[in-house]
């Protein structure tokens, strides 16, 4: 019986190790383009002009995962004073799955979710988010120290008529603890902020780093009449958007860092 020479055993391991190659290789391309969100407003806008119309929207799925990335610059509040200064929203004609904007006084930032069942009860936007644990009920297991539960929320077109309406009281006076919040957006800086959905889970990061998570008592939901994106809808504010990107999964902590490092 001949054996194998020791040139053949070479080839052999070099074809094998050039398909092991090959496998990683692919899997890390295809990873990368799966999870590579959909940039939906590429270039800098002003955030007081009209804004641009955004054809292709990666479609959430409720209870799944979804992610909304852009970069921010507030010069003043001189614009929209009183009123909360709408940034974001994804969703349909009956409610917006998410929702951000700025605060009516104070350089906070506000993220909502639609996470109401249809059969719940009765509430009001400013009581949606309130206090921590007014849920009631006990931390999810796996929920982690800084993660904190609220009620579930509403984005029906009312209630996001009523969030961005004029206000004659801080809103931080209303709901002391809003904890999906940022509590503080610098001014006259670029600031990225990305925002991550992932079932019950609402996890907020600022500049690359996780800054707010929350926990809703039921996953988000998804408007059955289809979604669309809108921007600036009440009049913006005094300053700049830039890299508005949308992805219908969760970006992994790298791919946000990676975000942030790439600039506005």
């Amino acid at each position: 019986m001949a054996w194998p020479t020791s040139g053949l055993i070479i080839q052999i391991a070099l074809v094998v190790a050039s398909l092991v190659v090959v496998y990683y290789l692919y899997g890390f391309i295809s990873t990368s383009s799966s999870t590579a969100p959909t940039v939906v407003v590429g270039n800098q806008i002003t955030a007081t002009a009209a804004p641009p119309a955004v054809s292709s929207v990666p479609v959430p799925y409720e209870g799944g995962d979804y992610t909304v990335s852009f970069w921010i610059y507030v010069n003043s509040y001189n614009v929209n004073r009183n009123s909360r200064k709408h940034i974001i929203s994804v969703g349909g004609t009956n409610f917006s799955t998410i929702f951000i904007a700025l605060g009516a006084f104070k350089n906070n930032l506000v993220v909502r979710t639609h996470s109401r069942d249809s059969n719940a009860g009765s509430y009001t936007p400013t009581d949606t988010y309130g206090t921590r644990g007014n849920s009631g009920r006990p931390a999810p297991a796996g929920t982690t120290p800084s993660s904190q539960i609220v009620n579930d929320g509403s984005l029906t077109q009312s209630d996001v008529n009523t969030l961005l309406a004029p206000m004659a009281l801080d809103d931080s006076i209303l709901n002391k603890d809003a904890i999906c919040d940022l509590k503080t957006i610098d001014f006259q800086r670029w600031v990225q902020v990305t925002v991550i959905l992932s079932g019950r889970s609402i996890d907020v990061y600022m500049d690359g780093k996780l800054s707010r998570s929350c926990i809703t008592n039921s996953y988000f939901k998804v408007d059955p009449t289809g979604v669309k994106v809108s921007l600036l809808s009440n009049g913006g504010f005094d300053g700049y958007l830039s890299k508005i990107q949308l992805s219908n999964m969760a970006l992994n902590p790298s791919d946000i860092y990676n975000l942030y490092t790439a600039g506005p």
